[in-house]
């Protein structure tokens, strides 16, 4: 009798328990005759679905824009005066709303993303508004500093492609933000990093059997883009893949 008075303790307290959590209907003297279990809460709220990814935002992530770029973005909209926040590089509301008055304003689609080529129309207008910081009156980077000229072929550069051939198989290579740059075949891709410095273009990486540059205008040149597209096009040629065993 002992042992059992333990178990009918709990069983007491379980039932006690349950009917805490239920609603009485009919009491007399104190006594609930009757229970009822709670009405069920609300219903919680279906999880938002991301919507689709428009072309146009799939065109902007393959330019791979880092920070950097995307500060430019906002000083190029700034400079046209289109966008008064920070310059933070992190693309909210605010930028895309400046950059869809950007795109109305030159007659483009208003989407909000960017392409390639207003990528480089806004790269260039914060350049040619940077403030002065070095350099003598009328140098080459007396304008917006040292390695300015530099910085902006490298946004120049950005969305340009060039063709070569490389073991029998034809490849056609983008050059994206970051120094990155895929060059796509039939059947897959191989990665090469590229840069512009000290007026010099250069492939390199450990897809590239070893680095190959092309010279630049230590000066500008009446048409940046054209020359850039040119020296590219030449040094694609130049440059030697290295062989990957299954893949190439």
């Amino acid at each position: 009798m002992q042992k059992a008075l333990p178990v009918l303790a709990a069983i007491c307290l379980a039932v006690s328990a349950a009917e805490a959590q239920r609603v009485c209907v009919e009491e007399l003297a104190g006594t609930c005759l009757k229970y009822a279990d709670p009405a069920p809460g609300p219903a919680p709220a279906p999880s938002a679905e991301p919507g689709p990814v428009s072309d146009a935002e799939r065109a902007e992530r393959a330019l791979g824009l880092g920070p950097a770029e995307r500060r430019r973005v906002q000083q190029g909209l700034r400079a046209d005066g289109l966008y008064g926040g920070p310059i933070d590089g992190l693309v909210g509301p605010g930028t895309r709303r400046a950059i869809r008055a950007w795109q109305r304003r030159a007659g483009e689609a208003e989407t909000g993303f960017l392409t390639a080529g207003q990528f480089r129309a806004l790269s260039e207008r914060a350049a040619a508004t940077a403030p002065a910081s070095s350099g003598s009156p009328g140098s080459p980077t007396a304008a917006s500093g040292p390695g300015a000229l530099d910085r902006e072929r490298t946004a120049a550069l950005i969305g340009e492609s060039c063709y070569f051939t490389a073991f029998g198989t034809p490849f056609d290579m983008k050059f994206e933000a970051g120094g990155k740059a895929t060059a796509s075949y039939i059947e897959g891709f191989a990665n090469v990093e590229w840069r512009i410095e000290a007026d010099r273009l250069c492939l390199f990486g450990p897809m590239v059997r070893r680095e190959a540059c092309a010279a630049l205008p230590p000066a500008r040149v009446a048409n940046e883009r054209a020359m850039l597209a040119e020296r590219a096009r030449k040094l694609c040629f130049d440059f030697e893949l290295r062989r990957v065993p299954g893949q190439l």
